[in-house]
């Protein structure tokens, strides 16, 4: 890949992705294209992490200040929060108090430890109006957001699990050089040293024993545990920090969140705070700079171009695009009245990963003419060859 860089703002500007407006400043209007990607996402997550017994949960937008005062939030996130005052409600900046609250509805035996749950939830942050810019930094946006509850001897299983799915996730993207950054107390935080001391000694030995390089970042965790950062490096060298996962032995004692033990004895839960994409649209933005549009083709917003030669073909046009549907293949179609060479060129610019092209030769010979992006070369094949070819490719995250 070449070292021309493009802003994702920029390369919006042609894929249209999303639009923003000034009276909703920092709010995301997802378009088609942007759309598509955004749940290509979830998929990709949600498929993962069903994998491995996750539970998927939908929480309110409109939560109680009182539970986040209770858990602590309200000291470290008021302003950053939006208060509905006469009615003692937040708009939720996190979604953590709320699946501590699912937790403790359910009323979970210790056989049933470790309780995984995920939501893709919106979040909202009053931040500050310099510092928002396109999908990179929002006000509102989604995270897929986990919470393991878990007891004592299931940390060091989920963690390492936690630690895995991280890697798994990020080789997806073609990211290779992850930095980790260990972050330990902050000064400002809740709980005593003794439980401090505790999870900052379970993550170091879970760091080491996985043989990962970090940098320890003190003061730098969250107010109510030590957490490790992944550090993404995209093809300009430029470093993003995504992923997080944290090791909470506070708050479910702070919202009273406990689990049934032997002997009817109640226990609070050790809490696993993860994300893996952090905020989806920030993702988003990530991945758009580094592939530079140029997507892969299993989450390119559209994934073949069918152009027609002439108008006469034009009905072959549309049942090729049928078909392709019907296999869930993103396919769209041009059939305007501009020359072939006009269109090729504009689909190239766009960086659409298959050009069909269909006319008089393709209906003689029963096959379709392919172009691949990045290539000049024109490839002949039977429509039910190329079908198979690019739904392995999908499958694979090619």
């Amino acid at each position: 890949m070449k070292n021309i860089y493009n802003s994702h703002i920029e390369i919006n500007k042609k894929i249209k992705l999303y639009h923003l407006e000034k009276n909703s400043i920092g709010m995301i209007f997802w378009n088609k294209n942007g759309l598509i990607i955004f749940n290509e996402l979830i998929n990709l997550i949600r498929n993962k992490l069903n994998f491995y017994n996750y539970i998927e949960v939908k929480t309110p937008i409109l939560l109680s200040k009182n539970l986040f005062t209770k858990s602590g939030h309200i000291d470290f996130f008021l302003n950053n929060m939006f208060v509905i005052d006469n009615k003692n409600l937040c708009v939720k900046p996190m979604n953590c108090p709320a699946h501590i609250k699912i937790f403790k509805n359910n009323l979970y035996s210790y056989k049933e430890l470790p309780i995984k749950i995920l939501e893709f939830g919106t979040c909202t942050r009053l931040e500050n109006t310099g510092s928002i810019y396109g999908l990179l930094r929002t006000r509102s946006f989604t995270q897929d957001d986990t919470h393991i509850f878990c007891d004592n001897k299931d940390i060091e299983c989920e963690l390492n699990e936690c630690i895995k799915l991280m890697y798994e996730i990020y080789n997806i993207f073609n990211f290779k050089n992850i930095e980790i950054n260990f972050s330990t107390r902050p000064i400002k935080k809740i709980g005593d040293e003794n439980i401090w001391n505790k999870s900052e000694s379970i993550i170091i030995n879970i760091l080491n024993k996985n043989k990962l390089n970090y940098t320890i970042k003190k003061g730098e965790g969250a107010f109510y545990g030590p957490k490790i950062e992944f550090i993404l490096q995209d093809y300009l060298n430029r470093k993003w920090q995504c992923g997080t996962i944290q090791l909470d032995f506070i708050t479910s004692k702070r919202l009273n969140s406990t689990y049934i033990y032997k002997n009817n004895e109640k226990k609070y839960p050790i809490i696993i705070h993860k994300a893996i994409l952090g905020s989806i649209e920030r993702f988003i933005g990530i991945i758009t700079e580094h592939y530079q549009g140029t997507y892969p083709l299993w989450i390119s917003p559209i994934q073949i171009i069918i152009l027609s030669i002439s108008e006469k073909y034009i009905k072959y046009v549309y049942n090729l695009k049928k078909i392709f549907i019907k296999n869930n293949i993103r396919c769209e179609i041009d059939i305007n009245n501009k020359k072939i060479e006009y269109k090729i060129k504009k689909y190239i610019e766009l960086k659409i990963p298959y050009i069909i092209i269909y006319g008089k030769n393709e209906l003689i010979n029963k096959n379709i003419s392919i172009r691949k992006r990045n290539s000049k070369n024109i490839l002949k094949l039977n429509i039910k060859e190329f079908i198979k070819k690019i739904k392995i490719d999908i499958k694979n995250k090619i």
